[in-house]
């Protein structure tokens, strides 16, 4: 069955035979997988994630990305831990992380955590398994994979602990933000409040959190229309904070209904 939208399976030739060889060629690579919009196929036009998982060491910086694989222009921009590059008009981005980190975001997950941060490790958890395998020589990313198919109980009960223990704080700070008309603090308030009251919910489904990203077509594709319309009004029901805050109030009383 052939996986991701039609752009992402063109430029998979580019990933599998230019790009990750020549990237092993730097150290000692695990495993490598691509994720995100275009490997779901939920969009057609995004930039292509590619995770390179590395034994212990990740390549120098200086040495990334790799000589002659991106076009000239836009030059390529390297970060400690990603760079971002384009070939032949289309935006990759690539990031590494080492074996042992990766171990220790499957420990986080297995106790319960892994719901905060950057990198998070529930969203990291979301990328392997939707996304595509495409260097695993010794199969430690298909093991990884299986193993994260099996959602931690743990997680499920606390992130739904969390939402409910939260969401009350949450509120008392978004009425107050109403009422004092603290626009940019109420929306920041906001945003961490849903994300706090998705990830309970989607860990009660025994889902991981996918990220904020494209959250209206994901419901919608899991058969929720009524949620995704929610979620859209929590942003869209005009510009008074207080209808805001009563729409997300509606969404919360839902979402919470569904937890056990």
């Amino acid at each position: 069955m052939e996986v991701g939208s039609p752009r992402f399976r063109t430029h998979k030739v580019f990933l599998t035979e230019i790009l990750i060889p020549a990237y092993a060629e730097l150290g000692s690579l695990v495993f490598a997988y691509s994720q995100g919009s275009m490997v779901e196929g939920l969009s057609d036009s995004s930039d292509i994630d590619t995770v390179f998982v590395w034994a212990s060491t990740i390549p120098q910086k200086q040495l990334r990305p790799p000589d002659g694989i991106a076009d000239g222009h836009p030059f390529p921009r390297t970060f400690d831990r990603q760079e971002t590059l384009w070939v032949a008009g289309q935006e990759f981005g690539v990031s590494h992380i080492t074996q042992q980190e990766w171990a220790q975001w499957l420990q986080l997950l297995d106790d319960g955590e892994g719901c905060s941060g950057y990198p998070m490790p529930v969203i990291a958890a979301h990328g392997l398994l939707s996304g595509v395998l495409l260097h695993d020589p010794a199969g430690t990313g298909s093991e990884l994979q299986l193993r994260l198919n099996q959602f931690p109980e743990s997680l499920r009960l606390k992130a739904v602990s969390r939402a409910r223990l939260g969401l009350p704080t949450y509120l008392e700070v978004l009425e107050k933000c109403d009422e004092l008309g603290d626009g940019l603090l109420f929306h920041g308030e906001l945003s961490r409040a849903s994300c706090l009251a998705w990830i309970g919910w989607f860990s009660a489904q025994r889902r991981y959190w996918p990220l904020e990203k494209r959250l209206g077509l994901r419901l919608r594709l899991m058969d929720r229309n009524d949620l995704a319309e929610m979620e859209e009004r929590v942003w869209s029901s005009g510009p008074k904070l207080n209808s805001r805050l009563e729409a997300f109030k509606e969404l919360i009383e839902q979402l919470l209904a569904e937890m056990p």
